[in-house]
C-alpha cells in the first residue's frame, strides 16, 4: 500500500489541495475486493471530485484537454 502511494506519479495530487481526498479514495480502491473493484470507493471518488472543482484552477494541468496536446 504505501509504495503504491509513494509512486512519483501521483505525488502532485498528493501534494495538492484535495491530496488528503485523493489518499483516501486511492486507498480505498487498492483495498477494494468488491466484484467491480473500487465501485465500493465511489463516494470517495465523488468527495474529491467535488474538490478538484471547487479549485479547478489548482486542477488544470490534469483537464482532459491538457492532457490530450501533450
Amino acid at each position: 500500500m504505501q509504495q503504491a502511494l509513494q509512486c512519483p506519479c501521483i505525488a502532485d495530487l498528493r501534494a495538492s489541495t484535495c491530496g488528503a481526498g485523493f489518499t483516501e479514495a486511492f486507498t480505498c480502491f487498492l483495498r477494494s475486493s468488491h466484484p467491480e473493484k473500487g465501485s465500493d470507493c465511489y463516494p470517495l471518488f465523488d468527495k474529491l471530485r467535488q474538490c478538484m472543482m471547487a479549485h479547478s484552477d489548482e486542477y488544470a494541468d490534469f483537464s482532459p484537454s491538457k492532457t490530450a496536446a501533450k
